[in-house]
């Protein structure tokens, strides 16, 4: 036997030999392994490996033959071979394997596995997965700046409501009538309103001191001031005055002349929202900046007949600078063969030289 000191040198020669046999092995496996192997290359070149380290000593004192990278390189390739045939024995007789079941079926959606069937057939959703998926935060918090948040202007809620649509910039510059820049500057505006009052990291923050941060500046983000809370009594009155004036008033003016102005808008809105009671009042249409398919249509056809910007704008009722922004916009699409021009500018090269 070897002395500690004498082992030392041996062991670590093992080593060296093992990392620079690595390449071999893999060639090794992929000439020994049939498709059929339950492992696959990589696996198995794992097993090799940790059962050449595990017989370290064996491999070494093998035959009492001097322990060099010829006599290791032998012993590594019998092991190896003897290895991928053993794993496939022995993972064959085990009862995971022989419970399992694996194919592929034919179905009027093309090809499924058995795994996937049987979770079509015999699985179950888990209902909480499930209604966590429904919303997403993203979704819930942009619901409450909509809804019930006072912290935007009109005009940054439509900005939000487009940008969630997958609008970039400058599509929403055309869409409102306003510069990309404009658009820039708004955004900047509505984050830095929403880290204001909402100071809460929700995707990252779970420590318990955080929650409580959360929640107390989401009850902050809610409160404006004193304001009396509303009983049973003024609820009911809520609801008598807005089916007494269906139609009539929007949000901002049933706040202000329910009770005469008792309550917040962001009250009276989170109210009717909450209660369904929409239908009652008078809901301005966030698009007013968006044409419609007949505007759209309407354009095109007036602008192709060399009306002008201004003509335009007057069929459109709109204003000559969202009418100029909407046919920057059909250009860039193809929709729109040619920009009209304004009053008293001077046509295209191709329109004079064709009245010349």
């Amino acid at each position: 036997m070897r002395s500690a000191a004498a082992e030392a040198p041996v062991l670590s020669k093992f080593d060296e030999y093992l990392v620079d046999f690595q390449v071999d092995l893999k060639k090794i496996i992929g000439k020994h392994r049939h498709p059929n192997h339950f492992l696959s290359a990589d696996e198995l070149l794992s097993e090799v490996n940790l059962s050449l380290f595990n017989k370290k000593e064996d491999i070494i004192n093998c035959d009492g033959q001097a322990f060099n990278r010829v006599n290791f390189g032998k012993v590594a390739y019998a092991y190896a071979r003897n290895l991928i045939v053993w794993t496939h024995c022995r993972d064959k007789a085990s009862a995971y394997r022989r419970k399992m079941v694996d194919g592929v079926h034919q179905t009027e959606d093309g090809e499924k596995t058995v795994f996937e069937l049987a979770c079509e057939l015999e699985g179950e959703e888990d209902e909480r997965f499930e209604s966590f998926d429904a919303g997403s935060k993203s979704e819930y918090v942009i619901k409450l700046l909509r809804e019930y948040a006072h912290i935007l202007t009109e005009r940054e809620l439509e900005i939000l409501r487009l940008m969630t649509k997958d609008m970039n910039q400058e599509a929403i510059g055309e869409e409102l009538g306003i510069t990309h820049q404009a658009v820039s500057a708004a955004f900047i505006n509505i984050s830095s309103k929403i880290k204001n009052y909402l100071n809460f990291d929700y995707k990252t923050d779970s420590s318990a001191a955080k929650v409580t941060e959360g929640f107390k500046s989401i009850k902050e983000f809610f409160e404006m001031g004193q304001e009396p809370v509303m009983s049973k009594k003024d609820r009911y009155s809520l609801v008598a005055f807005l089916i007494d004036n269906s139609g009539r008033y929007s949000i901002a003016e049933v706040a202000r002349k329910f009770e005469g102005g008792k309550f917040f808008e962001i009250t009276v809105r989170a109210f009717i929202n909450f209660n369904g009671l929409t239908q009652h009042v008078v809901v301005k249409n966030p698009s007013s900046h968006v044409y419609s398919g007949d505007e759209v249509e309407l354009l095109l056809n007036l602008a192709e007949g060399g009306r002008s910007i201004d003509e335009i704008s007057d069929q459109l009722g709109r204003s000559v600078r969202s009418v100029s922004s909407k046919c920057s916009h059909l250009l860039r699409t193809g929709e729109l063969s040619k920009r009209p021009h304004r009053l008293g500018e001077e046509q295209s090269d191709t329109e004079m030289g064709r009245v010349k």
